[in-house]
């Protein structure tokens, strides 16, 4: 269970000073939609807390997700629903046309980018950190101890799963899985500068064909490896 979450990233977020060569460990989880990256989240940090050689260290890991938004939000002093909205948005200017609510403070889109950006690789470079989603592989990409996961899976795969969990028409969950997807990748295009692919990520897991155990121990021995844990 997260612990305070917001408050505790708050303070790593305001002490950032780590030097260059000394930042991160970082993860990234990107996913498609029905991909459960939350989960495999939330289960290498569980992992991670019972796991002897971490229990002596003087360091605690984390995962974030919505929590980038509500931080963001804080620093810009406007409702977090709008950082959402903006950051799932696919127009070239998406930033300028939301920020005309804002009130005159917030007079052009860089505003915006940059707070999402900063609050993203303050994180990061502070290091002990799970990110999922919010373009954070494009972001943390250039930190040298840094891990970049892919959740993947069949198309129909995905929506049979999501309609059976979820209750839902196979037609509706097409729908929305298609704007997730774009969206996604809208995101992550945007912060990278160019267009992106899967070569941006270190490794690709399919999600029909491993279970959540499976996915969980190849990236904690990946973190092993890299001596992140």
């Amino acid at each position: 269970m997260k612990k305070n979450l917001l408050n505790y990233m708050t303070e790593r977020y305001s002490k950032s000073t780590k030097k260059h060569d000394e930042k991160g460990p970082v993860v990234t989880i990107s996913r498609e939609y029905g991909c459960e990256g939350n989960i495999i989240a939330r289960r290498l940090i569980e992992e991670i807390e019972t796991d002897i050689s971490a229990a002596v260290k003087d360091y605690i890991w984390q995962w974030i997700n919505k929590e980038i938004l509500e931080l963001s939000a804080k620093e810009l002093d406007i409702p977090a629903y709008k950082i959402e909205h903006l950051s799932s948005s696919e127009k070239k200017g998406f930033f300028g046309d939301i920020i005309t609510s804002f009130g005159q403070h917030y007079t052009n889109d860089k505003t915006v980018r940059k707070t999402l950006m900063n609050v993203i690789a303050s994180f990061a470079d502070e290091g002990h950190v799970i990110i999922v989603g919010r373009g954070g592989v494009s972001i943390t990409r250039e930190i040298k101890r840094s891990l970049h996961i892919y959740l993947w899976a069949p198309f129909k795969w995905r929506i049979a799963e999501v309609s059976k969990k979820r209750n839902m028409p196979v037609k509706d969950v097409e729908k929305i899985a298609k704007d997730f997807d774009h969206k996604r990748k809208v995101i992550r295009d945007y912060f990278y500068g160019s267009k992106t692919d899967n070569t941006i990520f270190d490794i690709v897991l399919n999600s029909m064909t491993m279970s959540e155990d499976e996915i969980v121990f190849t990236i904690l021995e990946l973190m092993k490896l890299r001596k992140f844990i």
